[in-house]
């Protein structure tokens, strides 16, 4: 598994600050197909506290029947930064689900990423925080929709969200 930091897409045009990141994703959700797959460290990962995402997820989820969210984390405590992100999952629980993946797989791969339906992922370098890379080629985003796929598989469905009263 490749978890370097090298890329074919190190252009300028690829390289994004978090806050254009995010943006893109809030841009690109209401028209995207079928399914978002979010793998971060932890819940309290900045791209969660974002209002703005947050809403533009909740309008996608509630928009559409057939739309899902896979979150994986290897840390799952909520915390003041994101108590909005689990209030609405803990509504949202048919379309978004939470599981955490294997500490052998976290020690393997530690990249954080953000995949929309198969044509666009936004890559954050676990070594460089504030460095994001957005891939739109084919090959590349089926890399990590493969990576993303075998930790799902893999890892546990986390129900402690869905029962904290908040």
């Amino acid at each position: 598994m490749d978890t370097s930091d090298t890329d074919n897409e190190t252009g300028p045009s690829n390289v994004l600050a978090f806050g254009d990141a995010v943006d893109l994703l809030i841009e690109k959700l209401p028209e995207s197909g079928h399914h978002l797959f979010i793998k971060l460290h932890s819940l309290h990962h900045p791209l969660l506290g974002r209002s703005d995402f947050v809403e533009a997820l909740k309008n996608k989820l509630v928009g559409s029947k057939r739309y899902l969210c896979h979150i994986l984390l290897e840390e799952i405590r909520p915390g003041k930064r994101n108590i909005e992100f689990v209030k609405y999952y803990q509504r949202l629980t048919d379309y978004i689900e939470i599981r955490r993946f294997k500490a052998d797989y976290a020690d393997a791969d530690r990249r954080q990423y953000v995949i929309l339906d198969n044509d666009l992922v936004i890559w954050q370098s676990y070594e460089k925080r504030h460095d994001m890379r957005k891939f739109t080629d084919l090959h590349r985003v089926e890399d990590f929709t493969t990576a993303f796929e075998r930790a799902w598989k893999t890892s546990e469905r986390d129900l402690s969200l869905t029962k904290l009263y908040i």
